[in-house]
């Protein structure tokens, strides 16, 4: 049987500043006894989630809750309280409902003070089938190429047969042939296809290792850049491997192509392929080669021995949890209940984990500075993701900074106040210059900040809202959609939460209006009948580059649009 394990190590290999804690691994434990009782549950666990996988694509850790639950079980269980509407809400109803909360949640606390949890949302190789038969970069994401490739052949290597696990590796194996094969992956899959021999290293795009010699005051150096994917180096492969066709052979089509390349990384790309890699690849360029391949060799070794292998954690070890985060909320939430004396045990756990989470110099772990300019997106080689090769300012992150700086100078008003008025000064003028025109915040992150103001928007008069189902993938299309949406006489404010895909259009619009704008532009693939309105009242032939938007971008499309005024009785966001 599985289990979890928690703050384990007597690996020789293994090294820590903290004595372990916050590590979470599952073992096998083939010596485990568990009762017939537990072995059914067990087992009803596993088969309700299968049952209702694509319902509910996470495990809600269940097995651990249950592992936990009998470790740290709950001495009393107290009544559960349900109240009629008619019922007035008491404080014992309050605080006994809130104690019952905190019971549970007590128990399914770990021994170091932290709590275990699966971190599986952007999990690229996490289990996360579809109904398609394909694997999204997350387990809630569509089907994509690359998420499809690189499960299938995960599975292929732990063992699965080409027609195992019950037709799912068949039915994966359909969606990524129906879909054009694995050479429709991005650049990063190519990368890990090659590595396992099964697709030539020429299909790569060429990543110099001679830019690590440059000199540092480059804004084009690594070291200004977000080295999420570091320099690919190689050694020439002695032969094609069976089963392989030829490269010059093979026709490319454009699946997973998220973020297309702009001309001028097409230039480079060609450049470096046809013409710098010749040089370097003889003598005398040669010699270059081989000492940058040994200087982008030194700094991944600084790399994982100066941070003792964590290396930039929320990328290098991402699989690995959010421990102190969720920590962090979990004793914020206890201590607003005014419970804090009848929990105090769980408390003084979860403060001596963050308390050994802290590095040497005070700090907790963020991600970093602006370091270059934006402009080196031309050469952001990811394919997959936009805006990555230099981290960007957020209304989310300045505010924050805003807000504790300002609870610290009330405390020390004397402590370096003209840098911390300064600062504050800056932030402040920063997110002001960033707003929108109707006095709202739009982008505040390009993964979930802009949750807010979704919220904020479905809050306004209800009649006045139309709900655009979106597919959006990268900034550029985003950006796109509301210069597009905004140019529409009537409409107020405009919202976007790229999670969910949906946009909120606060307004008085006329939705023929709308929708005609839309089509025109080729941004709606397909017209929802509601209300008054008829498909024939909207224009019926859609134009040929309807399932592009832009019209570069093959993955970010308008797929459906609809008026929730209609649907009051099921939801703003019933009909998407």
């Amino acid at each position: 049987m599985w289990r979890l394990k928690i703050a384990a190590g007597g690996n020789p290999w293994l090294g820590t500043n903290n004595d372990h804690i916050g590590r979470q691994i599952w073992e096998f434990d083939p010596k485990l006894t568990l009762s017939p009782e537990e072995i059914s549950e067990i087992e009803n666990a596993r088969q309700n989630f299968t049952k209702n996988r694509f319902q509910c694509k996470h495990s809600a850790d269940l097995i651990m809750r249950m592992q936990f639950e009998k470790e740290n079980p709950v001495s009393e269980v107290l009544p559960q309280v349900k109240l009629k509407e008619s019922e007035k809400v008491t404080e014992e109803a309050v605080t006994t409902t809130l104690k019952r909360g905190l019971d549970y949640y007590s128990s399914i606390q770990a021994h170091d003070g932290h709590w275990p949890g699966d971190y599986g949302g952007p999990l690229f190789l996490m289990p996360g089938l579809n109904r398609d038969g394909g694997w999204g970069l997350h387990i809630e994401g569509p089907s994509t190429m690359f998420g499809s490739v690189l499960n299938y052949v995960t599975l292929r290597l732990l063992g699965e047969g080409p027609n195992d696990g019950e037709g799912a590796m068949e039915k994966g194996r359909d969606w990524i042939l129906n879909h054009g094969g694995a050479t429709m992956i991005t650049s990063w899959g190519k990368m890990w296809l090659s590595v396992l021999g099964v697709f030539e290293w020429s299909g790569n795009n060429p990543m110099p290792p001679e830019m690590w010699l440059l000199p540092y005051l480059l804004p084009v150096h690594p070291v200004e850049i977000e080295t999420i994917v570091f320099p690919l180096c190689r050694k020439d492969v002695v032969s094609l491997p069976d089963g392989l066709s030829a490269y010059v052979l093979l026709i490319w089509e454009e699946e997973d192509l998220y973020y297309p390349h702009p001309l001028v990384q097409d230039v480079l790309w060609a450049l470096l392929d046809k013409a710098a890699e010749p040089v370097l690849m003889h003598w005398p360029g040669k010699k270059l080669r081989e000492k940058a391949l040994c200087t982008a060799m030194e700094h991944i070794h600084y790399e994982d021995e100066n941070t003792r292998y964590l290396c930039i954690g929320p990328v290098n070890k991402g699989y690995n949890g959010s421990q102190l985060w969720d920590t962090a909320f979990a004793v914020q939430a206890i201590i607003s209940t005014n419970l804090v004396e009848e929990y105090s045990p769980t408390l003084k756990k979860a403060h001596a984990f963050v308390k050994n989470s802290q590095n040497g110099d005070g700090g907790f772990a963020t991600y970093e500075l602006t370091r270059s300019y934006s402009w080196l997106e031309l050469i952001n080689p990811a394919e997959t993701f936009g805006d990555i090769v230099i981290d960007y300012p957020y209304v989310e992150c300045t505010s924050a900074a805003i807000q504790a700086l300002t609870s610290f100078k009330k405390l020390y008003p004397g402590h370096r106040s003209e840098e911390i008025d300064s600062c504050i000064k800056k932030a402040t003028m920063f997110i002001e210059s960033i707003q929108e025109k109707d006095g709202s915040w739009l982008f505040a992150s390009f993964i979930a900040w802009d949750i807010y103001y979704e919220e904020r928007a479905i809050n306004q008069n209800f009649q006045k809202k139309t709900v655009l189902k979106v597919n959006i993938n990268c900034m550029k299309c985003k950006k796109e959609l509301v210069k597009t949406v905004g140019k529409i006489e009537g409409i107020d404010q405009i919202a976007i939460n790229s999670e969910k895909g949906t946009m909120i259009v606060v307004g008085i619009v006329d939705p023929v209006v709308l929708v005609n704008k839309l089509r025109k532009a080729g941004k709606v693939a397909e017209f929802i009948s509601v209300g008054p309105y008829k498909k024939e009242d909207v224009e019926t032939e859609k134009p040929k580059n309807h399932h592009n938007f832009p019209s570069c971008c093959k993955q970010c499309e308008v797929v459906a649009i609809g008026f929730p005024s209609y649907y009051q009785d099921l939801g703003p966001c019933s009909i998407l």
